[in-house]
């Protein structure tokens, strides 16, 4: 068996005043800071004065800044993907597929431990940066444009060019994100239900207390 590659640092030398894990401590906080300066002007002395440890703590859980970014990024984009690519590659009808997917990733965004507010102010330099993650983005994009492309082929939808329903989509998302970061309670149905609304033709579908049918107007 292969011997673990020693972390670096060193763990928590003061007692917790947290039951959280210690490495969840470090991922709470980060965000948070992450979200009120950006993180371009937060260090790894501001997440280890947020926590109450020494930077070498933070050190013994991750091996820079990027790598805290990059776990919370993941946080944002694997679980959102994996249901995404099911839902689009399943048969059924468009809108009610388009609401089950951006009402799970809204949910997972603002219900979660973190305030990821921070994810809507990323540039193509932080895409670039972050290329792994980026790449897991534009997969959860893809299956939005997916479900989109075969809506608007049932009728179900609008004729819209899929890049610019992805991008509606995303901007609800992200306004979400900032009433969530405001402290302004959100209801991910909700937002999945504006998504739907926009896209939708006279005769397609539109939601009703968060369950989408299809009716006429």
């Amino acid at each position: 068996m292969a011997t673990p590659t020693p972390r670096r640092g060193r763990p928590r030398a003061k007692a917790r005043s947290s039951d959280l894990d210690p490495r969840e401590e470090i991922l709470r906080a980060a965000a948070t800071l992450f979200s009120n300066q950006g993180i371009g002007a937060t260090r790894i002395t501001d997440i280890a004065a947020a926590v109450g440890v020494s930077p070498p703590s933070i050190y013994y859980y991750f091996d820079n800044l990027d790598a805290i970014v990059e776990a919370l990024l993941d946080y944002v984009v694997v679980d959102s993907l994996a249901f995404a690519t099911s839902v689009s590659a399943r048969p059924g009808s468009a809108p009610e597929r388009l609401h089950e997917l951006v009402a799970q990733h809204v949910e997972r965004l603002i219900l979660g431990p973190y305030d990821l507010w921070f994810v809507a102010g990323l540039t193509a330099r932080d895409s670039a940066r972050f290329s792994k993650v980026g790449e897991r983005a534009n997969g959860w994009r893809r299956a939005v444009a997916r479900i989109v492309r075969e809506g608007v082929g049932a009728g179900e939808f609008a004729d819209v060019r899929p890049e610019v329903a992805v991008a509606a989509v995303s901007g609800l998302v992200y306004g979400a994100l900032e009433l969530h970061h405001r402290r302004v309670a959100v209801d991910p149905a909700l937002i999945a239900t504006l998504a739907v609304r926009a896209l939708a033709t006279p005769h397609g579908a539109v939601a009703d207390g968060g369950a989408v049918s299809a009716r006429r107007r």
